[in-house]
This record gives C-alpha cells, sequence and structure tokens, in this order.
C-alpha cells in the first residue's frame, strides 16, 4: 500500500466540489511476480463534499490513462483541471514504477507499456 498525503480538489461534471484526502493505493504484490496477472491499480480516499466526509475508491484504467472515481458504487465523472492532472500525474508514476520493478524482478517485458506511460506522463507535464 502507497500513501499519497496530498489533497487533491476535484470538480466533477455536475461542478460539485470534490475534496479528496488520505488515499491509500493498493498495489498487489502478486503483481510484481511475472506469471501472476497485471492487475489494474486501485485506492481509497476520503471524499469530502460540502460538509460530508465518506469513503471512495479509485481506478486507474492502465488503457486510457483515466482516473476514475466511485462513490457508493457510482462513477463519478470528473472535469479534467489542474488537480485531475496532478492526481492522473501520480497514478501514471505508480504504474511506471510497478510495471518497472515487475520486469527488473522476472523475465516478464513491459518495455511497451512503460514507453506509453512514459509519454502520457511527459504530455501531462506540459499542461
Amino acid at each position: 500500500m502507497r500513501y499519497s498525503v496530498r489533497m487533491y480538489d476535484l470538480l466533477s461534471e455536475k461542478q460539485v466540489h470534490l475534496r479528496l484526502n488520505n488515499l491509500s493505493l493498493n498495489i498487489p504484490l502478486a503483481c510484481k511476480k511475472a506469471d501472476d496477472p497485471l492487475l489494474p491499480l486501485s485506492g481509497t480516499a476520503d471524499l469530502g463534499f460540502g460538509d460530508k466526509l465518506s469513503k471512495a475508491t479509485l481506478h486507474f484504467n492502465s488503457n486510457t490513462y483515466a482516473v476514475e472515481l466511485k462513490h457508493n458504487g457510482q462513477q463519478v465523472n470528473l472535469q479534467t483541471n489542474a488537480e485531475y492532472t496532478r492526481l492522473q500525474h501520480y497514478f501514471l508514476k505508480c504504474w511506471i514504477n510497478l510495471l518497472q520493478s515487475r520486469q527488473a524482478t522476472s523475465t516478464s517485458r513491459h518495455q511497451t507499456e512503460i514507453a506509453a506511460a512514459q509519454r502520457e506522463l511527459k504530455g501531462l507535464s506540459h499542461v
């Protein structure tokens, strides 16, 4: 498990301000083994909106590099802004680290995935 101590101020497509705190990213140890399936990154966080606070889950889509937020089992569509980009940047860096560690400890080759994720990360850095 990897913790992000930063807070993310996000905005839903319905213009609702959401504050994401205490993000903990789950990186299954099995993913580091070459024979085990590579699972997408996911995590949990405290989601604050207004004066309410509840748990939310986040999933990283390794095909689109999007971070998907779910609250009470419902998908929350987020606007792409600087805060969302910062959150996406964090997930991308964790994804690249996972691929690199998996490749370093086994015969798995993830060079194509690593290169694609690094290009996306570089693109985000220029936003």
